[in-house]
């Protein structure tokens, strides 16, 4: 999924090398529609902005970035930025599944970058 960006970040969901997206399969398993429209405007937001610090956004390690949506069990978004003009939507969870969640994260960084060669932001 490719979504076009303005003065922010050009959005790209993360792929495997098998073809896999593991965000959107885990976007498209949460039945709520509102749940569902909040998670898409957050992600949205980082298209108009390249501030990864503001309010629910912060840096967990070099390249990963959590974005965290106060709303049912605490949704949290893991992404990256490539070249300090893309932002590449690794995966999502919740807060009771964050450790987890952020190791796989950190699996997925691991395969970007050597996809892509992600540098610093």
């Amino acid at each position: 999924m490719k979504i076009n960006h303005v003065d922010g970040f050009l959005i790209q969901t993360f792929k495997t090398a098998s073809g896999k997206e593991p965000f959107t399969e885990w976007l498209e398993s949460i039945n709520n529609k509102k749940i569902k429209s909040r998670i898409k405007k957050e992600i949205d937001k980082l298209q108009y902005t390249k501030n990864t610090y503001s309010g629910n956004r912060k840096r967990l390690s070099e390249n990963l970035y959590e974005i965290k949506i106060s709303l049912g069990p605490g949704y949290r978004i893991y992404f990256t930025i490539l070249d300090n003009s893309i932002a590449i939507i690794l995966c999502g969870g919740t807060k009771d599944s964050q450790t987890d969640d952020i190791k796989l994260a950190n699996t997925y960084l691991k395969e970007c970058k050597e996809i892509n060669e992600v540098g610093n932001d």
